[in-house]
């Protein structure tokens, strides 16, 4: 589903309802994938932004599918809470996403906010940092402990 930041939140295309990823089933996470600018259904260019679905969900509709495997600023998975990103990764197979590919998008849309937390390298180490450490420091962010990521996605109730 294409999702939109409107008010400081994350938002359904469509609607004004909040977007949330613990609505969708699964462990609370769901793929992202944020296009390059492209042309929206108005005409305008811009980054448009698709999310839904959990892993059991790719096999019906792949998150490459929403852009039509087009060039991509960043891709994931996420965590949203009532319209707040709280959790973002780089986990996506087809696009493999870099961890410059998240940076690029936090710092495009500064509405994500500063106290949830990312771990910009899909696969490897399970390092965690504070967004708005990472937007700033990037990989030289520190790293968060991971009882705090532990205790961080409990108080969601989200599988890490």
């Amino acid at each position: 589903e294409r999702v939109y930041f409107g008010e400081g939140q994350l938002r359904k295309v469509g609607g004004d309802d909040l977007f949330d990823t613990r609505e969708l089933g699964g462990d609370g996470w769901s793929t992202f994938v944020c296009s390059m600018p492209m042309i929206d259904d108005t005409g305008h260019a811009d980054y448009l932004i698709f999310s839904g679905g959990t892993d059991c969900d790719e096999i019906r509709h792949h998150h490459s599918s929403y852009i039509g495997g087009r060039p991509v600023l960043a891709a994931g998975n996420w965590v949203v809470a009532d319209g707040r990103v709280r959790a973002i990764n780089a986990e996506s197979g087809h696009y493999k996403p870099q961890w410059k590919n998240l940076h690029d998008f936090v710092q495009k849309f500064v509405e994500i906010p500063g106290d949830a937390i990312i771990r910009p390298v899909g696969r490897g180490p399970q390092t965690y940092y504070k967004l708005s450490e990472f937007r700033m420091e990037q990989l030289n962010a520190k790293a968060l402990d991971s009882k705090k990521v532990g205790e961080f996605f409990q108080g969601y109730r989200i599988a890490t």
